[in-house]
């Protein structure tokens, strides 16, 4: 296989690799909830502590990439008050004949994970989101390491030629990924998806709204499906909103087509996201909110309602 040839391997389970698993959902009609303490041994300092409490952001901005080294383990890693997610993908549905053993290894090499610093604002009154990064990390040794092309060697990972182009691909999807808007309690990231749809491989959108509750400094995590395409007034909702806990390690399942094939080659359309749910507890996004639910271009007053809007189904 051209080293061509496997960037869309990556590229393609990189944009699912986004998509993450659901733990526990706590709805505001739930009479208790499970306890998210946020980590008191991180070192937000490097990561803008205390940042202006005032922060709106609308316009999309770079997200940050986990410092190369980080080990990731089932916690925040150093540094970090959260880990948000991390997960495996792995080939496991559709054509199974057609995957073969190359394939199925470069879909597991990288990992993707998400994590975030939550501190007090500066009068100590609050919590707010200091700050959001993602990264790629691989198995060295026993341990799973945050890398990149220009630190895998020297971190001790050993990579062929393939497997390091494919880890070049994976990067410069990386440097697409932007958080769409943001409040000091709300962050929210797009990302390409290739899921399962009606039997077919389609492109659809992820939507990623991290919410934080400013008394407790505990956040979660919702994640749903939208296209951006379907229709005149800019798409429709595709799935209902997966709640996701912190430290939440998600298995990714990847169907394989084999009619996306071409002379005996893998295309861009061959591995999809087998389903848009997971776990036991999945939360509607009501109707009144759906059109913001797939907003990308967000005005402040459009952005501050659908923040509130969320926090009436979904508490923190």
């Amino acid at each position: 296989m051209q080293p061509e040839s496997t960037k869309w391997i990556v590229t393609s389970f990189l944009i699912v690799n986004l998509i993450v698993s659901s733990s526990h959902c706590h709805s505001q009609q739930n009479s208790t909830q499970a306890s998210i303490p946020v980590n008191t041994q991180a070192n937000p300092v490097n990561n803008q502590a205390n940042p202006k409490s005032s922060l709106i952001e609308i316009m999309p901005t770079k997200i940050k990439r986990i410092e190369p080294g980080t080990v990731i383990g089932n916690s925040a890693p150093k540094g970090w008050t959260y880990l948000l997610f991390k997960n495996q993908s792995s080939i496991g549905a559709g054509d199974m004949d057609a995957a073969s053993d190359m394939l199925k290894d470069l879909a597991s090499l990288f990992s993707s994970v998400m994590v975030a610093n939550v501190v007090p604002n500066e009068s100590q009154t609050k919590y707010i989101f200091a700050d959001i990064a993602y990264g790629l990390y691989t198995k060295i040794g026993d341990k799973n390491v945050v890398i990149s092309g220009a630190t895998y060697k020297k971190l001790g990972a050993s990579l062929n030629f393939i497997q390091s182009s494919g880890l070049s691909a994976a990067e410069a999807r990386l440097e697409k990924l932007s958080i769409t808007a943001r409040t000091e309690s709300l962050v929210i990231v797009d990302a390409k998806s290739m899921v399962l749809l009606n039997g077919k491989h389609h492109e659809t959108m992820v939507r990623h709204a991290v919410l934080l509750n400013q008394s407790t400094g505990r956040l979660v995590t919702l994640v749903w499906f939208y296209d951006p395409e379907e229709g005149r007034k800019g798409g429709r909702i595709l799935s209902q909103m997966d709640c996701i806990a912190p430290n939440s390690q998600v298995d990714v399942i990847l169907h394989l087509d084999k009619s996306e094939f071409t002379l005996g080659l893998p295309t861009e359309k061959a591995l999809a996201l087998n389903k848009m749910v997971w776990g036991p507890t999945q939360v509607p996004l009501p109707k009144e909110l759906e059109s913001l639910g797939r907003l990308t271009n967000f005005t402040e007053s459009a952005l501050l309602q659908f923040e509130a809007g969320l926090r009436q189904v979904v508490s923190p």
